[in-house]
């Protein structure tokens, strides 16, 4: 069973700062309210 996957985001050049700034690691921990683990590409 493969675990690749692939995700695909389109935005408006407006959203892009936006989406950029609520990405980032910190912002995602508060949003989930617990640690989040990234992994290696």
């Amino acid at each position: 069973m493969s675990t690749d996957r692939i995700l695909l985001e389109f935005f408006t050049p407006e959203f892009v700062p936006q989406y950029l700034q609520t990405m980032q690691p910190e912002a995602i921990e508060r949003i989930l309210g617990q640690p989040i683990e990234l992994m290696a590409v």
